[in-house]
């Protein structure tokens, strides 16, 4: 395509989106006056004007009544997930609860296993002290008074 094709082209594009435009417009003003009533843009004679406000009326409630019901379901359905998240969420919390107090256990078991070993360790040592204490101070003989001596019974 040359240039001068393109821009043939893209004139064209534009005419159509202006007509388009303009019908769109149009389309929308008629909407309006359906449902606000400008009299104006009502053509005399076809549909009365009460009729057609009546029927933008009916259209309206029934449209309102539908959004209503709809967002009543919505609403429903919204609690129910609501009500179902808690649920999770407590049951979430009594496993991780259960979980942090087994891991507590855990750990207090495996504690209380090492400070048995230290407590052990630390007996070993002070006995093999005392036990070597014992071998590197003589042992003293009791010694005995003359006061102290014991009679033969008589």
């Amino acid at each position: 395509m040359s240039n001068e094709q393109e821009v043939d082209q893209q004139q064209k594009d534009k005419q159509d989106a202006g007509k388009e435009q303009k019908k769109f417009e149009g389309n929308v003003k008629k909407l309006t006056a359906l449902l606000v009533g400008e009299s104006e843009l009502l053509k005399p004679g076809k549909v009365p004007k009460d009729t057609v406000r009546q029927a933008m009326e009916i259209l309206v409630k029934e449209k309102k009544e539908e959004m209503i019901a709809n967002l009543k379901t919505e609403v429903s359905v919204l609690l129910d997930k609501y009500r179902a998240f808690n649920k999770f969420q407590q049951e979430k919390k009594k496993e991780m609860e259960k979980a942090v107090a087994d891991k507590l256990k855990e750990f207090n078991k495996e504690a209380g296993v090492v400070f048995q070993k230290m407590e052990g360790i630390d007996q070993l040592e002070k006995e093999y002290f005392e036990a070597l204490m014992a071998v590197s101070t003589p042992v003293q003989e009791p010694t005995t008074d003359a006061s102290e001596e014991v009679k033969a019974p008589e």
